[in-house]
């Protein structure tokens, strides 16, 4: 079996063109900042209670409806903080997740972690504008790409960005189980562990699922709001699992068996909308008990589908900064 690398860590320097590299990567299916603008002020005249992500799993108050503004920052910190400033103008508290594997955060050198200083800037900024902050967990990316001990990554980040005053409760998955190889990075808790099995990567190392106790490490929260079937169809669940997505988000079958039949868990929400690109949601999931989903639909008939859901519903919307990134 394959030994892991111990995670070590330091502090390095910022890469000079990363910027420049987001702007070209994501030229074809950014928006501007003001689309995400009309969005929040949309829902907030809509009657939407935007809550954080924290709080999206409990009873809507009043029998409002009521959503969260999930920014999962694969690519993009200086967009978040943005985000961020605008949610905090409106007294909405917005939940960010910062993704320890993206370059923006840090790399890997030499088999040690180097991690760029200027997240703490970016960190900070966003805990001033009184943003929910948590990680966006990667241990098994880790894993995949450096052979590092990534659940030992995931508490040793949590615990940094404690002490740089995050007051970090909760996580967001980041991938899906395809690109893992067949486990959700959030299966690495005792909790939101799918199935009992064993997942093999190619080079025989078993991945740790349910090594880590949430209260253990002071969570109360896994945002993906994922929960596992009380009686799920085993072969049915494995498959999926397993089940590459050509197109990733992007592919209308697959989001639908995630979203709305997904075999291996269920949702803490009623709907899921995510922003996939240049005026493009999908929407999915299960208002009234009845499957719901709409893929490539613009945010006008996003907003449509969402007045229409019915009273005391949770909504979890999923933003990518790096998609409201143009001025």
């Amino acid at each position: 079996m394959s030994r892991l690398r111990p995670y070590r860590v330091t502090t390095g320097r910022s890469a000079s063109n990363y910027h420049e590299q987001v702007a070209s990567n994501y030229a074809s299916t950014a928006n501007s900042f003001a689309y995400y603008t009309w969005i929040v002020d949309e829902l907030l005249a809509a009657g939407q209670a935007l809550v954080p992500v924290s709080a999206i799993r409990h009873e809507p108050p009043g029998g409002r409806r009521h959503s969260a503004l999930r920014h999962d920052i694969d690519a993009d910190p200086i967009a978040a903080v943005r985000c961020s400033r605008h949610l905090a103008r409106l007294g909405v508290a917005g939940s960010f997740y910062l993704l320890h594997t993206a370059p923006y955060y840090g790399d890997v050198h030499d088999g040690v972690f180097v991690r760029n200083p200027a997240v703490i800037d970016w960190v900070r900024a966003m805990i001033v504008a009184g943003s929910e902050i948590g990680l966006h967990i990667d241990p098994f990316g880790l894993m995949r790409d450096h052979g590092m001990d990534g659940v030992e990554a995931v508490k040793a980040e949590i615990h940094w960005l404690r002490t740089q005053t995050a007051n970090v409760t909760g996580t967001v998955s980041h991938n899906s189980a395809a690109v893992n190889g067949g486990a959700e990075n959030y299966e690495v808790f005792a909790r939101h562990v799918l199935l009992r099995r064993k997942v093999r990567r190619p080079d025989r190392t078993v991945l740790p699922l349910g090594v880590l106790q949430m209260s253990s490490l002071g969570l109360d929260y896994e945002g993906t709001c994922a929960r596992p079937h009380e009686r799920p169809d085993r072969a049915a669940a494995l498959a999926f699992l397993q089940e590459t997505s050509p197109g990733g988000v992007r592919d209308a079958a697959w989001m639908r068996r995630y979203l709305v039949d997904n075999p291996a868990c269920g949702w803490d929400v009623e709907c899921q909308c995510w922003l996939i690109g240049r005026d493009e949601w999908v929407v999915g999931g299960r208002p009234r008990g009845e499957a719901l989903f709409e893929s490539s639909v613009s945010g006008g008939r996003m907003l449509e589908l969402v007045r229409g859901l019915p009273a005391r519903s949770r909504t979890l919307f999923v933003v990518h900064p790096e998609y409201v990134r143009l001025p």
